[in-house]
This record gives C-alpha cells, structure tokens and sequence, in this order.
C-alpha cells in the first residue's frame, strides 16, 4: 500500500530540520544521510539537493557535492543556493575557469533578482518578491536579513492558503539558523494547519526549551496561546500552556 501524501510530507520535512540540527552540530556525516533520505522523499525538489550539496562539502567530497548541485539544478536552473554550491565546488575541485563562469551566472541572476525586486509590486506575487530578497541578501552575506526575508515569504504563503511552500520557506530560513525560535514558532503554526499534528506538539515542547535558553517573551507568549488554543492534541500542551503563562521567577 503506498503512503498517504501527507505521511510522505511529513517525513520529508523531518528529515530536513533533523539535517540542520546535526549540522549544526558539526555532524555532516550523519546530515547528509538525513538529507540524502529528504531527497529520496522529494527528488522533484530543487532544496534537499542543495542541502545534500552542502554536507558533502563539509566532508570535503567536492565532486559528489558537485553532482548534487546539478541535480538541483535541473530542478530549478537559476537556484542562487545551486549556483553558489556549485561555483564552490569547482573551486575546491581546481576548476577556476568553470568556477567563475558559474559565479558569473550567479552574478547575472542576482542583477536579474534585484531588478524583479524593483517590479515586484507590479508583476510579482509579494511571496515571491519576498523569496528574491532572502536570496539576495544570502548571496550579500547579509544572512540574519535572509532568514527574515524567507519568514516574511512562509507567512505570506501560509496566509495564501500555500502550506507546502510556507513551510519550504521556512526550512531555508533554518539554514541561516538551525535553532531560530521565531521560524520554529511558525512551523509549529504551519504543522497545525497541514494537520500534522504529532511534528506540531513535537516542535512546541522543542521552542519550549528554546524561548528558555534565549529568553524571548515575545516568542513566549506566543507558544503559551498556541498551546492553549490547541491543547486538545495533547495533554502536554496543557501544561505547557500554564508554564509559559506563569510569570518568570524573581
């Protein structure tokens, strides 16, 4: 029997947010293979073969990385994370010439983004417009600005009615940083919309000890209204609820 979409989805997106956390941990080894089982989920997806790109050159294996930049790359041609993966790649693999050919191309993607974004308002969905900026700014190195950018297009995606793409959008977000509250708030919100239910409760209890460590009240508040409104998919939630509500200790 094949699974349901929805599994599949899930699945996906675990296997994905497991990569980033165990990258940033400094475990490659281990992210590629989450990655590579991402990838096995939604090969149609220019993304977990970026991701995959991206551990294999943390391994120093520059000619598989290169070939998952190319998958990628056949997915969507102009990906400026593929672009820049793959003008890595050959760089590490002696290849300059081709190196600065790609680079070249990313050059005259991002004047072609910068310039969408000039027309946006005009003649691009504002999710889109918002997605050229992230990557805009992640080529620029500006990353806290990008992960911004790529919230902005999730909650706009999500209020259009596009979960699938809000919660891509996220996932791009993570890359800047794997442990931000803020966008692990809007997955939790994003989970509960797709009814995934289980990844939703799972998520809240991790932002818990998040918003903990870094201190965030307003992330705070938000968790403890979200538990409460959805306090019937676990009795967790509940006291999850009351804990957050409670003022911090003198």
């Amino acid at each position: 029997m094949p699974t349901p979409p929805e599994q599949t989805f899930a699945a996906y997106q675990e296997h994905l947010g497991r990569g980033h956390q165990l990258l940033a941990r400094g475990d490659a080894k281990a992210a590629l293979a989450a990655y590579r089982a991402a990838a096995e989920l939604a090969d149609e997806r220019p993304l977990p073969h970026v991701l995959v790109g991206r551990a294999l050159l943390a391994l120093n294996r520059a000619a598989e990385a290169l070939a998952a930049f190319e998958r990628a790359l056949e997915r969507a041609a102009a990906d400026p994370s593929a672009l820049a993966g793959k003008a890595e790649a050959l760089l590490r693999l002696g290849r300059r010439d081709d190196a600065a050919a790609v680079r070249q191309q990313l050059d005259d993607a991002a004047a072609a983004a910068t310039a969408a974004l000039a027309a946006a308002a005009a003649s691009l969905p504002p999710a889109e417009a918002q997605a050229l900026a992230a990557e805009r700014a992640w080529q620029e190195g500006r990353h806290q600005a990008a992960q911004a950018e790529w919230l902005a297009a999730a909650r706009t995606h999500a209020a259009d009615g596009h979960i699938d793409a809000a919660l891509d959008a996220c996932q791009r977000a993570l890359i800047v940083d794997a442990g931000a509250p803020r966008v692990h708030l809007e997955m939790c919100r994003l989970y509960i919309a797709a009814g995934l239910e289980r990844q939703a409760v799972e998520r809240m209890l991790l932002l818990t000890r998040l918003t903990e460590l870094e201190q965030l009240d307003d992330v705070r508040q938000a968790l403890a209204a979200l538990a409460a409104e959805h306090a019937e998919l676990d009795p967790r939630l509940s006291d999850l609820a009351d804990r957050l509500s409670a003022p911090p200790p003198a």
